[in-house]
């Protein structure tokens, strides 16, 4: 049985702490896609991800995990502060999977729909560090099955 992911419920049951659990639940929707039945390695506060990196062929990957109450455009500056960190940091890293509970927005201009000028700049600066960003968003990854 499918359940659509309602956000209030989810804060109103771990209200103490919302974004340490969409952490957890996160690192376990990575875990299962990758096959990590034991789980894998991290550290308490490590900076621009939430584990190390993993090799799977060619490409180096993490994930992120934010559980937001506001829209990713407003979080422009933090969004920057991890790709930056992340490379420094990962000098090998090619993929961040990026959960999050929002969903980027679009612009409409005379009919015309177009994406915030903040998803083209945070595309732009993580194609300029050489990672993709494989957002696993609200509308798109939490609503399918």
């Amino acid at each position: 049985m499918l359940v659509k992911p309602d956000w209030n419920i989810f804060v109103s049951k771990f209200n103490y702490n919302p974004q340490e659990y969409f952490e957890w639940f996160s690192y376990l929707l990575f875990c299962r896609e990758f096959d990590l039945d034991k789980g894998w390695r991290g550290y308490k506060d490590q900076p621009a991800v939430e584990k190390e990196p993993i090799e799977i062929g060619e490409e180096i990957i993490s994930f992120q995990a934010k559980f937001y109450q506001a829209e990713l455009s407003k979080k422009k500056s933090e969004l920057v502060k991890m790709l930056e960190d992340a490379r420094r940091h990962y000098p090998q890293l090619t993929k961040i999977i990026f959960y999050t509970n929002q969903t980027w927005t679009l612009n409409y201009t005379e009919k015309v729909k177009t994406v915030t000028q903040t998803e083209k700049d945070i595309e732009a600066l993580a194609s300029s560090l050489n990672i993709e960003i494989d957002w696993r968003t609200n509308e798109s990854f939490f609503h399918s099955p």
